[in-house]
């Protein structure tokens, strides 16, 4: 451990002295601060790093640090820190959009999914994320188009077909309810929730 100390004091003593290798050096050093989860030293490579670029991606990392630390009115003011520097960046809606949610800012974080999907369309957890927080404010036919949207995007992202199917099951449309969840187990084998759905096919089968 003295060792590896001793290295990272030395690769930061090198980072300083090079200013065009810094934000990468930085970058670097905040994956590994992470993985040690040590976020003080972690927010401390990313502000250098921001300092040095004013990257947005650098901002949306930073960001994600105060998040996972539950630190949700910093994580916000990092994202619209970003925002101003790249308001097409896909990934800062989506942090905006999951922030909000934690913050009880539901129309908000509908907004920014949306913003988010808009800006890259292909991405199936910006879809599911938003279809789950519809479904959730039980918006169960806006849920549905969304998980539709999806699935158009990527007709292998199978868990949309079990929210889907759990969206009709909602609205009391069973046979698309059924035809979902069991196209949702065909291909998903291995499921860990198998059980869960095989108990709402059961019910959906006592009542059709």
């Amino acid at each position: 451990n003295v060792s590896e100390n001793k290295s990272v004091e030395r690769i930061e003593y090198l980072l300083d002295l090079d200013n065009k290798r810094s934000p990468s050096g930085r970058e670097n050093l905040a994956i590994y601060f992470d993985q040690k989860k040590e976020w003080q030293k972690e927010i401390v490579q990313w502000e250098k790093a921001i300092a040095l670029t004013g990257s947005a991606r650098y901002i949306d990392n930073l960001a994600t640090v105060y998040f996972n630390n539950q630190q949700y009115d910093l994580a916000l003011k990092e994202l619209q820190r970003s925002l101003k520097v790249d308001s097409t960046f896909d990934f800062t809606h989506f942090g905006l959009a999951e922030v909000y949610v934690r913050l009880g800012r539901n129309e908000e974080a509908i907004s920014e999914y949306r913003k988010a999907i808009k800006a890259r369309s292909n991405l199936t957890q910006y879809y599911d994320n938003l279809g789950v927080l519809l479904t959730n404010l039980k918006r169960y036919p806006e849920a549905i188009q969304v998980f539709e949207e999806g699935l158009t995007s990527n007709p292998r992202y199978f868990p949309l077909c079990r929210n889907l199917g759990y969206s009709y099951y909602n609205l009391g449309e069973y046979a698309l309810a059924e035809k979902n969840l069991k196209l949702y187990l065909e291909r998903s084998p291995q499921a860990e929730d198998e059980a869960e759905v095989r108990e709402v096919l059961m019910d959906i089968a006592r009542k059709l």
